[in-house]
């Protein structure tokens, strides 16, 4: 079978129906709706791109702070062996918590992705402020490469390449085209089904009015009233319009 003259049958097809299918504005608008959605498809792909981020927890390093007899800060990891032997002895400084978590963006599917995302907080015993940057993020980035040696490489390498990245660890991956059109192609029918309820919630609006006026205009003629402006028209016997309106009465 040839698939050039089956693609022309099936197009044909669809012109003589279309042909035949009565025009009103109810049919127009699912057209337009149709068409829009389709045009919304990749811009609705890359809000979600942007606004939906979904973040799964790796690990979480806590430890403490201290200067020690030399004045260099140093510190250690809660739960690693490799303690500081003398540290009581030693001035705090301060507490730290590292989190670390991969993060992606996209739905349904993932179009971007960061394997490691690091928060460092630092809490200072002396009340001052720590944004976690300079000297103490340096300080935690070497109590985390000492903590980690008996775990794997892989492990520990992800979380320091998560703390040495630039803005927090929450660059962005590569964006992956084939996931944002998949994502699209996806959103295409929520898109439509949405503009379809609102065209639907607009016609059945549109003809709880039209009942609505039908019923006044019945309640006035039966009280001989206009029923466009409800002037008392009852010993109008010379014409079929009201006096007022011009609306024909009969």
């Amino acid at each position: 079978m040839n698939p050039f003259r089956a693609v022309s049958r099936s197009l044909r097809r669809i012109d003589y129906h279309s042909a035949r299918t009565e025009r009103n504005p109810w049919t127009r608008a699912m057209a337009w709706n149709l068409l829009l959605s389709l045009v919304a498809g990749i811009p609705g792909a890359l809000a979600t791109d942007w606004l939906v981020v979904r973040s799964t927890p790796i690990m979480t390093i806590s430890g403490r702070l201290f200067v020690d007899d030399r004045g260099q800060l140093d510190g250690f990891a809660l739960d690693s062996p490799l303690r500081m032997v003398g540290w009581e002895q030693a001035r705090p400084y301060g507490e730290f918590s590292l989190s670390v978590q991969s993060m992606a963006w996209g739905w349904p599917s993932v179009s971007h992705e960061l394997l490691a995302s690091a928060t460092l907080s630092i809490t200072r015993f002396d009340g001052a402020a720590s944004d976690g940057s300079g000297r103490d993020r340096a300080v935690v980035a070497s109590i985390v490469e000492r903590c980690m040696r008996p775990r794997a490489e892989v492990d520990r390498s992800l979380v320091l390449s998560a703390m040495n990245r630039a803005d927090d660890g929450r660059a962005r991956g590569p964006l992956r085209l084939g996931s944002l059109l998949f994502n699209a192609l996806v959103e295409w029918p929520i898109i439509y089904g949405a503009g379809a309820a609102g065209i639907w919630l607009v016609w059945v609006g549109a003809a709880l009015a039209q009942v609505a006026r039908t019923l006044r205009r019945r309640r006035l003629r039966a009280r001989g009233r206009c029923p466009r402006c409800g002037h008392q028209v009852d010993g109008n016997l010379w014409s079929a319009r009201c006096p007022e309106c011009g609306e024909p009465l009969y």
